[in-house]
């Protein structure tokens, strides 16, 4: 399985998002406001200290889990997440923002992987797949996500991640592919990734579904920063 421990950890699957959804989301994206923000310096901002941040780079919505477009899509990928995950559980949804031009770049692992239990392996079973919906077509000028393939095949130190300590090997590595709309990105949890600079003086969104496995799913709610800069 190509996300599994012996594959890249990733796979992108064209054509399988209608446009008048995608073109239904970007109606929408005035109501979309910044509840985790990092600046082009690396200063980081949750909730309200998001409105204070200064030269914010790349941001992250209020959640979009109950937007009805959010829905529909969920409802067409998940017999492809299923193949993958087979009791992948919905967990949560929003929508990530770069303000280019950006030379923004965090390598990072996704949850539930950010957390000191799941952050080291015991097994190589797949906990969490994220998917990536491109609202416009991505490449590598728009900012398309960076992944570095094979690489959930080790641990990952978050800590070192958010530090900048794997900046190097991720730049080395790191692999963007072209997005176009009405496609989707997904991959392991486990993999390194990350929002790649923008080099044109635009923004560039992309809507991100994370589905975890079902049985650590109120776990990973207890511990998880996603709800408290929501507000819930």
């Amino acid at each position: 399985m190509e996300i599994g421990h012996n594959g890249p950890g990733f796979k992108l699957v064209t054509d399988i998002i209608p446009s008048d959804t995608i073109d239904s989301i970007n109606n929408r994206k005035d109501e979309l406001y910044p509840v985790r923000a990092s600046s082009h310096k690396k200063q980081y901002a949750e909730a309200e200290a998001c409105k204070k941040l200064f030269g914010i780079a790349v941001w992250w919505s209020q959640l979009t889990d109950d937007w009805d477009e959010v829905k529909e899509i969920h409802d067409l990928i998940y017999p492809e997440i299923q193949q993958h995950l087979k009791d992948a559980t919905f967990y949560a949804s929003d929508i990530v923002t770069i303000n280019g031009p950006s030379r923004w770049v965090g390598p990072h692992i996704d949850t539930p992987h950010r957390f000191e239990k799941y952050n080291k392996r015991e097994n190589n079973d797949v906990y969490g797949i994220q998917v990536i919906i491109p609202l416009d077509d991505l490449d590598k000028d728009t900012g398309a996500t960076g992944l570095v393939p094979f690489s959930h095949q080790q641990d990952w130190d978050i800590s070192e991640c958010y530090t900048g300590v794997h900046d190097d090997y991720f730049k080395e590595n790191a692999k963007q592919y072209d997005m176009p709309k009405g496609s989707i990105l997904f991959y392991n949890t486990r993999l390194m990734h990350s929002t790649m600079p923008l080099r044109l003086p635009k923004k560039r969104s992309i809507l991100l579904i994370n589905y975890l496995r079902h049985d650590i799913i109120e776990e990973i709610k207890d511990k998880d920063n996603v709800w408290s800069s929501n507000g819930k």
